[in-house]
């Protein structure tokens, strides 16, 4: 498909969207004359002509008399829906270790707007705003976040905008704007339209628009999919979903250039496909196993080979009130470059290999006021290493809780051991007590971690040195390292302890208002411990 059909496609699908949201306008959202309206009323307060009789009251229960003459009673007219409703969260992060801080404040509003006469009609959006108050931090500082990555110290993101209407074409929805495709697989996020309808034992979607980003601009980035499913029987449900994205960037990206390209200050590009299209299909099916027990398996199909499985059962025995989750998943296939929808967050990490993976969650009574829950995880990887995203490691936890030790005083205990490939592991404790008020409550706990790593060292010179050799030696790959491998490199075990300390503060100022406080200081063996955070927040509802 060549560039031009490509623009062409967007400009029909913008167009379309434009005169269906007028079309739906004069359809759905215009006004009813009065005469209508009273006639909908009395049709709706009709009883219909085979409903069943309405028994009498009992003989000794004393009829009402506004129900014997309703004529004699005044009308009162139900209070009115309000037309804006939503929330407002203003939030405060800081952060101190060794005389640098990092102060952000964020904002999200989220409105909901109801036309009290077009009750079929309404508007959302969702705003997130974020200011980085004292710039940026050192690139090798600690508090370095995701604002660093911004030129600008203020951020606006606009999460969702869209016009929905319901009830179309029988139980249709109908948005156009930016939206989250949460009925996709995928689970992207458009700028653009998305229909979904149920009608018997059916529903379907469809979707399609510009692949909308919080955090860079993707407006050439054409996404679209479509999905059906059907009660086969009273607890059988089959799925099936199709999502089709592209990805459009430079032809180049920089990348760390080597010693030799740094001596001489070159840059040291690596090319890049311009453009990478995407194309995933999922098969799901949902069991239900009785009234307290689920099945969910899916199958993804991605770029002509089988890519995923996922494998759950979850369920409550009611009898002894155990609920459990048990959840199997399995790559297939190596996740390497893909749309952004489809990924696996590997331009951080790097390409994830294939690997199965096991988890079981148990959670069980011990008595009224005790409950133990048991976790446990299994990973294992085709390709393991160091240099990849993907390793090996079992992970197990145990978890006590417990409510009422005291008068309105709850309280947990916990401890969490992974072992990972290569000799690294860490074990945790964790411990918390909560104190209830009536608009109120106070948590202070404690963590502490202890890691072990095995890291190679080696001369800083005689590295320097082999990154000449190899820059200037064709045959030497930049990554490989004969002098260091040969003469310097040593294997040793570290070990790490990493204390935590919080206190988190809640208060319900109004039943739509509330306040949140929470202080962490944290102390390892690192040179800029400790470290210190104070995180706030106000939460109005309206």
């Amino acid at each position: 498909m060549s560039q031009s059909d490509k623009s062409s496609i967007r400009r029909i699908l913008w167009q379309g969207s434009l005169l269906l949201a007028l079309g739906a306008l004069s359809m759905f959202v215009a006004p009813q004359p009065v005469h209508a309206q009273e006639e909908t009323v009395a049709q709706e307060a009709a009883p219909a002509a085979d409903a069943p009789p309405v028994p009498e009251a009992p003989a000794d229960t004393a009829a009402d008399p506004a129900t014997e003459n309703p004529a004699e009673t005044p009308a009162q007219d139900a209070p009115a829906a309000p037309w804006l409703s939503g929330s407002l969260r203003l939030g405060l992060d800081f952060a101190a270790e060794n005389g640098e801080t990092d102060t952000v404040l964020d904002q999200i509003l989220r409105l909901d707007i109801q036309p009290p006469q077009h009750l079929n009609f309404r508007i959302r959006t969702s705003l997130w705003l974020t200011e980085d108050v004292d710039g940026h931090e050192p690139g090798d500082s600690d508090l370095g976040g995701l604002a660093n990555s911004y030129g600008a110290a203020v951020q606006a993101r606009l999460l969702q905008l869209y016009a929905e209407w319901d009830d179309l074409a029988g139980e249709g929805v109908l948005r156009v704007g930016r939206q989250r495709i949460v009925d996709s697989p995928a689970y992207g996020r458009i700028d653009g339209l998305y229909f979904k309808q149920h009608f018997n034992a059916w529903e379907w979607y469809a979707f399609a628009g510009a692949r909308a980003s919080i955090y860079d601009d993707s407006h050439e980035d054409l996404a679209a999919g479509a999905g059906a499913s059907v009660w086969l029987f009273p607890k059988t449900k089959v799925a099936l979903d199709y999502y089709y994205g592209e990805d459009d960037r430079r032809s180049s990206e920089s990348v760390e250039p080597s010693f030799y390209a740094r001596f001489l200050r070159l840059d040291s590009p690596r090319t890049v496909r311009e453009e990478i299209d995407s194309r995933r299909l999922d098969f799901s099916l949902y069991q239900y196993l009785g009234d307290d027990h689920r099945f969910f398996g899916r199958y993804t199909w991605y770029d002509g080979r089988s890519d995923e499985m996922l494998f759950s059962l979850s369920g409550v025995f009611r009898k002894k009130e155990i609920s459990y989750d048990l959840t199997y998943r399995s790559r297939l296939y190596l996740l390497e470059d893909r749309a952004n929808d489809v990924t696996g967050f590997f331009r951080i990490l790097g390409p994830e290999e294939a690997y199965n993976d096991l988890r079981a969650v148990v959670d069980f009574p011990l008595s009224n006021r005790f409950g133990l829950s048991l976790e446990g995880q299994i990973h294992d990887a085709e390709k393991g290493a160091n240099q990849t995203a993907n390793r090996d490691f079992e992970r197990l936890g145990a978890y006590l809780h417990a409510t009422e030790l005291a008068k309105n005083l709850d309280g947990s205990i916990g401890v969490e051991y992974w072992d990972v490939s290569d000799g690294e592991s860490s074990l945790a404790f964790n411990g918390e007590i909560a104190r209830r008020w009536e608009k109120s409550k106070l948590t202070v706990g404690v963590d502490f971690e202890r890691y072990k790593d095995r890291i190679e060292i080696y001369q800083p010179e005689l590295l320097l040195a082999n990154q000449l050799l190899t820059a200037l030696t064709p045959a030497f790959f930049v990554t490989y390292e004969p002098l260091v491998r040969l003469f310097d490199v040593r294997e040793v075990t570290t070990r790490e302890n990493v204390y935590v300390f919080f206190a988190k503060y809640q208060f319900a100022v109004t039943g739509a208002q509330d306040v949140a406080l929470k202080a962490t200081v944290e102390e390892d063996d690192g040179p800029d411990s400790p470290y210190w955070r104070l995180e706030a927040s106000y939460n109005i509802r309206f």
